[in-house]
């Protein structure tokens, strides 16, 4: 019999497409039941494949064995039979099909068989004259629909076989006067018995525990509730509140407020939700305009979309920690909600979730949310501050769009994407500095932020999108970090008042009118990695009051030969200065031994005396740095069995009288010390068992140069060659020692018995490194042992990392590194940089660490502020690579 449901479903479609005439001749000569409309003249028929029809008499029989034929709506069996009065189903038939009897307007009754076990959707739709049913407890289904405007019904019994009464299957059954629900039922399905007008009495057993939306709405029963109550709730939805006044207090046997449960409910003031609720289904109090207060338990995992959508009189909310997500237009348009704290416990805020919520003025939202979605707090007006948590990966398209208030905005590290729009007019804005996780500004994203006078643009964004920053008017200065690649259209467009921008080097293409109308930008300067700059991106303006096009008066580019800014300042007739890169130099051998004589010949043409340790590890030639700036000589480096034919040529042509040699624990051996004595040298050994006593040594040697004790004394790690080194020039300008430590425990003896010697004479002293290098324990313990107080007069200087540590210590003494240039080593491997920083501190200039393909921010913000003028290079391009120098040079402008 399927045939036939698929040829009604083509009938159907015939009668709507308009081709029904198309149809072949003979479709409809295999079956009477297909006549949907004619009045029909057959009086047999079959509805099944086993199942068949008569009719005598004014009485309809289904007889046959199995399931009856389902039909659809264009192909109803019996809606043609206009006289038959009664239906009679015989045992053996096991359903009733679809729309079997769809408007069949004159049965009046029907006799059901233990035989059969479902009533299909729509089954008995309008049969208005349908008064009584007898339903067997063979029945275990009901299909949705299925007496639905049986408007003559007067009474039904439910079989104890039914576990579930489904959507409409009785609704507008307006005669229905009593029902009784057997205790097998758990569920009641929407608008089940909805305008049931004249339905007085309605039994609900405990074992139901969902009731849907509107399940009893329009029925007298609930008009006679509503006198002992003003609102009733049974177990899982309010089965109609519409015109509901007060509180509302939903007891403890309800498990969820499910869609729509209190929408429109206009009078309603306060609501108390249980801690038996679990979620808050869509729209649950949509409307409900006189709602102030509601107290949501933390059983509670989910609010859904709209669920207080339009409480316009809504002042507080307490969102418990067990909510996961909030949804769409949860809190859309609560004019009166002026806080709300997002737990931790919320991944997710929906759309438009407290859009137009305009006298919010204070969200908080807690670590742990991912994604703040697409105009989720648009339009609040008041909102002033707000912190974005780190654990949010992107701020969703227009989310804080037109936030005028908005004064403080915090974006912590982590968030990666700006949408579209994101913070769009928020006109109270002055300073933006976004975090280095951002990846993505999106179009429009701060367009129109009125007051906004600077932004910060981290080098993990690529591309700032097109009106980024359009019509930011204040904005005054723009700092883009080494990272962005693409400026595109727009992306500056009017900002009137922006005087100073900082393209980085890895920008390659500016987008058409990218600073458009920038009237006070009269200056640019353009990296030579940009290859393709649109029209009219800079020195252009249009004045939209009064329709004035023109160029910016003394409007001058600042790039390098025969690049995309020469031809753009070319094109556009705007002045064009060449850039000259500071001077770069490099300093390097064969290998570390031939680098640092190649150091030594740089720096003297005689030396008396020099400074002797291996190259094979740092400690000893790093604390050596001082001693060789005291007596003002090289430091050449050695192996345990060779001074080695590089160093042994440099004594000889320095003319060396004196060697002084640092070694520990036979760094320098019997046999490269039997090669000092057959060049006839008078050798000073200054060695020690441990690095820490050979460091004593040389501070005690240092101090006897210097015929007094030293003022100041630096610390350094013995573990890790990189902060010794990056503090060694500024130690043999200052003419401290270096001291190595432990990182926690007690001060070894050695070290100890010196700073005792030294106690109350030093004055200041610096623990170079953090604390997981040297902790604070150890810290305070050199504090005590030179009678000095931590913190104050032992102050430790340190960055996040090795080269941040580098320019702090650069920057904490800049008064005493004075050259105008600055030193390059390797900051990952120390051979070629271990007679380095004698060179840096003869020359008093910084020493600076670098390795791979590009700059931290750190790095950049110290060169630019440095402005190098000359650049010195230890080792070769293994170590450190022309392009990387190029970086170093063009950070330093």
């Amino acid at each position: 019999m399927k045939y036939k449901r698929l040829l009604s479903l083509t009938m159907a479609a015939a009668m709507i497409c308009g081709f029904a005439a198309a149809l072949p001749d003979g479709v409809f000569e295999t079956s009477l039941t297909i006549n949907a409309n004619a009045e029909s003249t057959a009086t047999s028929g079959q509805c099944g494949d086993n199942v068949y029809w008569s009719v005598q008499n004014d009485v309809l029989t289904i007889s046959g064995t199995g399931d009856m034929e389902d039909y659809g709506f264009f192909s109803r069996p019996f809606a043609g039979l206009r006289n038959v009065k009664s239906v009679v189903i015989k045992s053996g038939v096991t359903s009733i099909g679809e729309f079997a009897f769809h408007e069949c307007y004159s049965i009046t009754s029907i006799t059901i068989p233990g035989s059969v076990k479902s009533i299909g959707e729509f089954a008995f739709y309008d049969c208005t004259s349908l008064e009584k049913v007898n339903l067997p407890k063979s029945i275990t289904n009901i299909g949705s629909n299925a007496f639905k405007g049986c408007i003559s019904l007067k009474s039904i019994s439910i079989p104890s076989s039914i576990t579930s009464i489904g959507d409409y299957v009785f609704c507008k059954c307006k005669s229905l006067t009593k029902v009784t629900i057997p205790s097998s039922v758990t569920s009641i399905g929407i608008s089940a018995f909805e305008v049931c007008t004249n339905l007085k009495s309605v039994t609900i057993p405990s074992s139901v525990t969902s009731i849907s939306a509107w399940a009893f709405s329009g029925t007298k029963w609930l008009e006679n509730q509503r006198k002992k109550n003003p609102l009733v709730v049974v177990n899982e939805i309010l089965i109609d509140g519409r015109t509901c006044e007060g509180k509302v207090t939903i007891p403890s046997s309800v498990k969820s407020v499910a869609n729509g449960a209190f929408a429109g409910c206009k009078n309603l003031t306060s609501v108390t939700v249980p801690s038996s609720v679990k979620s808050i289904g869509w729209s649950a109090f949509n409307g409900c305009t006189s709602l102030t207060k509601a107290t949501i338990p933390s059983s509670v995992s989910s609010i859904s979309n709209s669920a207080f959508e339009g409480c316009t009189n809504l002042k507080s909310i307490t969102i418990p920690s067990s909510v996961k997500s909030i949804g769409s237009c949860a809190f859309s348009s609560c004019k009166s909600l002026t806080s709300v704290t997002i737990p931790s416990s919320v991944t997710s805020i929906g759309k438009k979730a407290f859009y137009y919520c305009e006298n919010l003025t204070k969200a908080t939202i807690k670590s742990g949310i991912k994604s703040i979605g697409e105009e989720a707090f648009s339009n609040c007006e008041n909102l002033i501050s707000i912190t974005i948590p780190g654990s949010v990966t992107s701020i969703g398209k227009s989310a804080f769009y037109f936030c005028k208030g908005l004064a403080s905005l915090t974006i912590q590290k982590g968030v990666k994407s700006i949408g579209e729009e994101a913070f769009q007019a928020c006109t109270s804005l002055t300073s933006v500095t976004l975090p280095s996780s951002v990846e993505n500004i999106g179009m429009c994203a701060f367009r129109s932020c009125s007051n906004l006078t600077s932004v910060t643009i981290p080098g993990s964004v690529t591309s700032i999108g097109n009106e980024a920053f359009a019509y930011c008017r204040n904005l005054k200065s723009v700092t883009m970090q080494k990272g962005v690649t693409t400026i595109e259209e727009k992306a500056f467009d009017n900002c009137t008042n922006l005087t100073s921008v900082i393209i980085p080097s890895s920008v390659k293409s500016i987008g058409e009118h990218a600073f458009y109308s920038c009237t006070s930008l009269t200056k640019v300067t353009i990296p030579d990695s940009v290859t393709s700059i649109g029209n009219e991106a800079f020195g252009h303006y249009y004045y939209n009051d009064s329709f004035q096009f023109g160029k910016v008066i003394g409007f001058t580019i600042y790039g390098y030969k025969g690049t995309a800014a020469e031809k753009y300042a070319k094109d556009n007739e705007f002045k064009f200065v060449v850039i000259k890169l500071p001077k770069a130099t490099r300093l390097a051998g064969d290998n570390r031994y031939a680098t640092a004589t190649k150091l030594s010949g740089t720096m003297y043409k005689t030396s008396d005396t020099v400074i002797l340790a291996t190259g094979l590890t740092y400690q000893d030639a790093l604390i050596a740095v001082p001693l060789a700036s005291a007596y003002n000589a090289p430091l050449l480096l050695g192996t345990e069995r060779h001074i080695t034919a590089q160093t042994e040529a440099e004594l000889k042509r320095l003319k060396a009288k004196n060697v002084i040699v640092v070694s520990t624990n036979g760094a320098i051996g019997d046999k490269a010390k039997a090669e000092l004595k057959a060049l006839k040298l008078n050798t000073t050994y200054i060695e020690g068992k441990t690095d820490y006593e050979t460091a004593a040594k040389v501070a005690a040697t240092l101090q006897k140069k210097a015929g007094k004790a030293p003022y100041t004394i630096f610390f350094a790690t013995d573990s890790a060659f990189a902060d010794a080194l990056s503090a060694s020039p500024v130690a043999a300008i200052m003419g401290a020692p270096i001291i190595y430590l432990k990182n926690t425990g007690s001060i070894d003896s050695a070290t100890a018995n010196y700073l005792k010697s030294v106690k109350g004479k030093v004055k200041n002293a610096y623990i170079i490194g953090g604390d997981g290098v040297i902790s604070d324990a150890m810290m305070k313990n050199v504090a005590n042992a030179l009678g000095l107080t931590s913190g104050e007069t032992v102050v430790r200087v340190a960055g996040a990392n090795r080269y941040e540590t580098c320019v702090a210590i650069n920057n904490k003494f800049n008064d005493v590194l004075t050259g105008t240039g600055i030193c390059v080593s390797k900051g990952l491997d120390f051979p070629d940089a271990l007679a380095g920083g004698v060179y840096a501190a003869k020359n008093r200039q910084a020493l600076f660490l670098a390795d791979g393909k590009k700059l931290q921010d750190v790095q950049s913000s110290y060169l630019k502020s440095k402005n190098a003028s000359k650049i010195t290079v230890f080792g070769g391009t293994g170590a450190v690579s022309d392009e990387l120098v190029k970086l170093i040079a063009q950070a330093s402008l």
